[in-house]
């Protein structure tokens, strides 16, 4: 999963980060301006949500609109959402197999408790130890796979992470160059305050 998914992530970054040219090369145009991101624009305020992420956060809906715009990405989100779906099953069979050995084994140390003659108890005990290290054994293989799975599974889960904040990024940093409002308002509001005080401390010197 490590080598599908990095390589997927790099094409998506440079993607992002790369404006779309003109397919007429030959013609002279003006320099393509981004457009802010629907999410970001006053009149779609409506928040997004996708996956397993939190309804409303401004960035879920920042990459579900990429996602929306995106077939590269769109494929990737849905082996994303398939892999978060599938491991349950994709272990099921052995954990309930692993289940039942391990109900079995703890039944047996339970019920050699009441077993009078201190020799035949510890014996017996012997011999449940040993079937049950044959057993781990017999399961190592098994043992090894679903740690792998684990651990993939929680970098999976780190690398969806990445690939939602190096998607969005780009997104938010169209926001700040197109959408940076004018500083006429506050250098306004800031000279009347200074005017205001101004007055305020004429006609309250004492004489």
């Amino acid at each position: 999963m490590r080598y599908l998914l990095l390589p997927l992530l790099v094409t998506i970054i440079l993607a992002s980060c790369t404006m779309q040219q003109p397919e007429d090369s030959n013609t002279t145009q003006e320099p393509l301006v981004e457009e802010t991101p629907q999410a970001l624009q006053e009149s779609e305020r409506t928040p997004g949500s996708f996956s397993k992420y939190k309804r409303g956060s401004i960035l879920d809906a920042l990459y579900k609109e990429q996602v929306d715009n995106d077939n590269a990405l769109r494929d990737l989100e849905d082996k994303i959402n398939r892999l978060y779906n599938a491991k349950d099953d994709s272990i099921a069979a052995f954990m309930k197999y692993d289940n039942k050995n391990n109900s079995y084994y703890n039944s047996a140390d339970n019920i050699a408790q009441y077993i009078k003659d201190s020799s035949l108890k510890n014996q017996i005990a012997e011999v449940i130890k040993k079937s049950v290290a044959n057993y781990e054994r017999s399961i190592s293989a098994d043992t090894i796979l679903l740690n792998s799975i684990n651990k993939q599974y929680i970098r999976l889960d780190d690398m969806y992470t990445i690939l939602k904040i190096v998607t969005t990024l780009p997104m938010i940093e169209t926001y700040q160059k197109n959408e940076h409002p004018s500083e006429s308002t506050m250098k306004e509001y800031l000279q009347e305050l200074k005017e205001t005080n101004s007055k305020i401390e004429d006609k309250t010197k004492v004489k």
